[in-house]
């Protein structure tokens, strides 16, 4: 009994001078329900969230939309309470990555994959052309195909920019296209031909494509691919000489050789060159082989070059298809 006593007053002592520490609130876990899900464009989803700790831990949490807090206008929104709205367009990827995060403990979260989607089936477009001539404008007309009562306005493209670019064309907001003033081809930059083109040498000609896209579905698009033509068929030079004197003058004419009852841009570009390998042909020419005006109006130089020059020679290039030139070289007597 006398230990037992000893024993109580110990305990009673003990509890007074150390009491017991409440315990410290904490997070387990955070979870989100569901944890994927589909949504139409502009339409709600609740999302649930289930928070567990100890003690008397505060439950709040913030909710986020592919890392924005309470998202955005790209890929939908979300309230305090988890209301999920999505975008009016299905974004890039059409997912949108819902994050929930504990404001006590930021290291517990969880997220949730929302997957967009359009009641958008296609998207066609209308005429289908094989070619357009330089300068001239089409209309194109897109019909967007789905389920019930779609969204039916579209965004214009040409090879991939909104609205076009000054060579491939450009195209309004109604689908109304102008072609380009040239005929595209694929380079970086226009180049000088060297007139000795009729021996196989040309340029590959490129191909202009018109894209109408759904706003609400971007995914969703058609597209027409066509070539820009200029009319012209083969191109010569007029009159052919065999060889020019000392400040002699000349009035060259270009040639074209068209399809029946095409229209024809005749604005062309004059080159002088010596004709020796490597040598570029240059425009308007110069005072060593004689200069040619823009009208093709030729005068031969004053003094001969030093050999190995021994004559000229004339070029012309259509100046709306390059691939459409001619040329021949004359001798310096």
């Amino acid at each position: 009994m006398r230990y037992a006593g000893i024993l109580c007053v110990f305990l009673v002592l003990f509890s007074c001078e150390h009491p017991l520490e409440p315990t410290q609130p904490t997070i387990i876990s955070v979870a989100v329900s569901p944890s994927s899900a589909q949504v139409l464009v502009s339409e709600n989803l609740q999302f649930n969230v289930s928070v567990e700790g100890t003690g008397d831990f505060d439950s709040m949490v913030a909710w986020y939309v592919n890392g924005m807090a309470g998202g955005g206008t790209e890929y939908g929104t979300i309230n305090p309470e988890g209301l999920y709205t999505a975008p009016e367009t299905v974004p890039i990827g059409a997912q949108a990555i819902v994050q929930v995060v504990s404001i006590t403990d930021i290291t517990k979260l969880d997220s949730a994959i929302v997957t967009i989607y359009s009641n958008i089936n296609s998207v066609t477009i209308t005429p289908q052309p094989d070619s357009i001539f330089v300068g001239y404008e089409k209309q194109f007309t897109a019909m967007v195909h789905g389920n019930g009562e779609v969204p039916t306005d579209v965004v214009w493209y040409v090879n991939g920019v909104e609205g076009g670019i000054e060579k491939y064309g450009f195209i309004d907001q109604y689908g109304y296209y102008t072609a380009p003033d040239t005929v595209p081809l694929l380079l970086n930059e226009p180049r000088i031909p060297d007139p000795n083109y009729q021996y196989g040498w040309i340029w590959r000609q490129d191909t202009v494509v018109v894209t109408a896209a759904s706003t609400t579905d971007p995914q969703k698009q058609a597209s027409a691919q066509f070539f820009i033509y200029s009319g012209i068929q083969a191109m010569g030079i007029k009159p052919i000489i065999n060889w020019v004197v000392k400040n002699d003058t000349i009035q060259f004419n270009p040639v074209f050789y068209v399809f029946y009852g095409d229209p024809v841009n005749t604005s062309v570009r004059w080159f002088i060159g010596d004709g020796l390998p490597g040598h570029p042909y240059i425009e308007g020419g110069n005072e060593e082989l004689g200069t040619i005006s823009k009208d093709g109006f030729y005068k031969a130089p004053a003094v001969w070059p030093p050999p190995p020059v021994y004559g000229a020679c004339v070029a012309v290039i259509s100046a709306v298809d390059y691939n459409r030139r001619s040329g021949y070289c004359f001798a310096f007597n």
